[in-house]
């Protein structure tokens, strides 16, 4: 595995994640069972977003793609909202000519469930101590 981008957010980490996977390139994110022991101190780079070795040199293109566009248009954001709205992750009530949004999945079933996800992914679900 080779690390190909290092934060202190974890919304930046699935970002760079997605963009990856949308590239057919595996990508993991590591690191984020570590963010409730930070508490209220800053932790910089605890999470890292690492792929294959053989897909390093093409994730490096599309996570400084990703880096660049760090400045969003309105339709980016309406996609990524859209996408969390159909994962359920979100909920979206109209006040008036807007939406406000909130979180609807708890942080511990988001982390069990792509926990969950990585084994089946690198393991089939099975895995075995000796």
């Amino acid at each position: 595995m080779q690390l190909v981008y290092q934060t202190n957010n974890l919304f930046d980490a699935h970002l760079v994640k997605h963009a990856l996977e949308d590239a057919g390139i595996p990508a993991f994110v590591f690191g984020e069972s570590l963010l409730g022991a930070g508490g209220e101190l800053p932790l910089f780079g605890l999470l890292r977003v690492c792929v294959p070795d053989a897909a390093k040199p093409e994730a490096d293109d599309i996570v400084a793609a990703v880096a660049a566009a760090q400045d969003w248009q309105e339709a980016t954001v309406k996609t990524l909202l859209n996408r969390l709205l159909k994962k359920k992750a979100i909920a979206a009530t109209r006040d008036g000519r807007r939406y406000l949004y909130r979180a609807i999945t708890r942080r511990g079933d988001y982390v069990h469930a792509e926990s969950t996800s990585l084994l089946d992914r690198l393991f089939g679900g099975r895995v075995a101590l000796s």
